[in-house]
């Protein structure tokens, strides 16, 4: 045991400190969407299995609190109106802050 306690005090911590400077490039991370003309949101929304990306009164509202960041909307836009990043910082202090809306 004491021979255990003394490789983790030689070896230290090996951990990351956040923030981290950035995700891999591989990471699915948030979400981002924008008015682009002629993008057919319907379609978009249709394509998202957590329902995270709703049609309604004239807007695109996504729900991050929903959203499982699987791509399935970008591939199915063919617009730059949705596209995923690889930010890893998805915590907020406000359940407000989950929701993001673009007026079409």
């Amino acid at each position: 045991m004491f021979d255990m306690i003394r490789k983790i005090w030689k070896v230290g911590t090996v951990t990351r400190r956040q923030p981290f400077s950035e995700a891999p490039l591989k990471y699915k991370g948030k979400i981002k969407i924008k008015f682009v003309p002629k993008t057919n949101w319907a379609e978009c929304a249709a394509a998202c299995p957590s329902r995270a990306l709703i049609i309604e009164a004239g807007q695109v509202r996504l729900f991050y609190g929903n959203c499982i960041m699987c791509g399935n909307c970008v591939k199915i836009c063919n617009t730059d109106a949705i596209r995923q990043t690889n930010d890893c910082y998805l915590a907020v202090m406000d359940k407000n802050k989950l929701w993001v809306a673009v007026t079409i």
